[in-house]
C-alpha cells in the first residue's frame, strides 16, 4: 500500500497527508508554522511522540475510522510507512 500513496506533502512524523480536513502544520517554539509536521506531531517546538509506537497506538484507530482497514492492517501500515518519514529516518529518535 505504500506504493499506492498519493504523492502529496505528510506529517514527517505521524504520515497523515496535510490535505486531510483540519490538519494543520505544527508550530516551531517561536511560533514559526513548520512546514514539514502537523500541529498533532509537532507544536511549540516539541514532539509529541517519543517512539514510533506512541505514534501508532494513538494514530492506528484513526486510520482505522478513515479508511476502513481492520486494526492490526493499520497498525501493519503504519509500521511500514513511519520508518520512511524524516522525523525516524534521522537517527536521534528511538525506533521501538
Amino acid at each position: 500500500r505504500l506504493l499506492d500513496l498519493p504523492q502529496e506533502p505528510t506529517c514527517q512524523c505521524c504520515g497523515t497527508p496535510f490535505s486531510v480536513p483540519h490538519m494543520e502544520r505544527g508550530a516551531d517554539a517561536d511560533g514559526t508554522e513548520n512546514p514539514a509536521y502537523c500541529k498533532w506531531c509537532y507544536d511549540q517546538g516539541a514532539f509529541a511522540y517519543e517512539t514510533m509506537d506512541d505514534v501508532i497506538e494513538t494514530s492506528a484507530p484513526y486510520l482505522v475510522e478513515a479508511t476502513g482497514m481492520s486494526l492490526d492492517e493499520a497498525v501493519s501500515f503504519m509500521g511500514a510507512l513511519l520508518p520512511t518519514l524524516d522525523h525516524w529516518k534521522s537517527g536521534d529518535n528511538d525506533r521501538s
